[in-house]
């Protein structure tokens, strides 16, 4: 990577990369699955997703649905807690199992300007659907300040049709969208620049700054921080009990 500081003078150095949050087949890395399910004692469901990133995310939902359909649960949390984002297409693939026909969602504007007209590229954005195999009103999604950028694009796609978000804080706040790298005159290299705005069917900016805004607020306490117990998840499986 080659670098310019602020005072003009350069350098260079080199990334290590390693892999995280990726399936795996050994036994000793499951707890790097992108997501993971369970049936909790309760009887409800739970569908832990850490990233929008790996490939594999829609093959482990699927099986993970599946066994929410033949255990015939009442309820399904979603948690989104400790998922940095990745790409929102991941996401709308899921709300596709809670739709029976495209639900419209807003527009995106991206400044790549692809068409070279010198104006924002405009794109109207649909929730897509494939076939209602279970009720949203009966999904819960957990969030929380290191739920960012795709993963709450996620939320807000359940909180839209129909699920209730429950959680301490709301998510990070990180709207819009990113591109890889851009070359400025000078050849300056900027890496995550924000090129796209997100809004709503309204027209207005969405996540952006505020983040997804919670249905139930969970309040943070000394006693509910010393039970030693996940609060937040404990609430939740309660709220799809009633």
């Amino acid at each position: 990577l080659d670098y310019r500081q602020p005072d003009g003078s350069t350098g260079h150095t080199s990334l290590a990369t390693r892999p995280i949050n990726e399936v795996s087949n050994d036994p000793d890395a499951v707890g790097r699955l992108p997501l993971y399910y369970d049936i909790l004692d309760s009887g409800v469901g739970l569908i832990g997703i850490r990233n929008f990133t790996s490939a594999r995310v829609d093959d482990i939902w699927d099986n993970a649905m599946q066994a929410m359909v033949e255990n015939n649960v009442p309820g399904i949390i979603i948690d989104l807690r400790d998922n940095g984002g990745g790409f929102s297409t991941i996401s709308n693939y899921m709300l596709g199992d809670f739709l029976d026909e495209d639900l419209y969602s807003g527009r995106e504007g991206s400044a790549v300007d692809k068409d070279g007209d010198g104006l924002v590229d405009v794109k109207e954005e649909f929730y897509y659907a494939r076939q209602r195999i279970y009720d949203p009103s009966q999904i819960v999604v957990l969030v929380g300040p290191g739920c960012f950028s795709a993963c709450e694009f996620a939320a807000l796609g359940f909180q839209d049709i129909g699920a209730t978000v429950i959680g301490y804080l709301p998510s990070g706040g990180a709207g819009g969208g990113v591109g890889a790298s851009y070359y400025l005159p000078g050849n300056t290299r900027v890496y995550g620049m924000a090129i796209v705005r997100s809004e709503d069917p309204d027209g207005n900016i969405m996540i952006e700054g505020t983040g997804v805004q919670l249905d139930i607020k969970i309040p943070f306490t000394a006693e509910g921080l010393a039970s030693g117990q996940d609060v937040v998840m404990r609430a939740a499986e309660e709220f799809l009990a009633h």
